[in-house]
């Protein structure tokens, strides 16, 4: 049976939704067309960054042995978090951070965008 897992945060889950139109499930409906016997697994957690997609790899897509594997983070990645503005200036907390300004506050992303694309890059090579 080919078997598809999609791997990602709430976006993939369907947070909000009805589970019956969460992507993956619409994927299957659709992919059904063409090959009854296909099945799409929807291992979407609501919150989850990248990091946290590398901390379930293992039970969440390689324990099932998938012909394809949909990654899908980034929102909660992308997500800006005040920082104090002292912060900014104590070079312990400066390391790999951009900051945005907007308005008077500093904001950065709860994953960077290096550290982004090193485990996205590590997700699809033991994939």
């Amino acid at each position: 049976m080919p078997l598809i897992v999609c791997l990602g945060d709430s976006n993939t889950f369907g947070w909000n939704y009805n589970y019956k139109i969460s992507y993956p499930q619409i994927l299957e409906r659709k992919l059904e067309i063409f090959n009854k016997n296909i099945k799409v697994i929807n291992c979407g957690v609501g919150g989850d960054t990248i990091i946290d997609g590398i901390n379930r790899l293992e039970s969440d897509v390689l324990f099932f042995k998938p012909k394809v594997v949909i990654i899908s983070f980034g929102f909660n990645d992308a997500m800006l978090l005040k920082v104090d503005k002292k912060c900014i200036n104590d070079n312990k907390n400066k390391i790999n951070k951009l900051y945005y300004k907007i308005n008077k506050n500093f904001y950065y992303t709860r994953i960077n965008n290096n550290d982004y694309e090193f485990y996205l890059n590590k997700l699809i090579n033991i994939i």
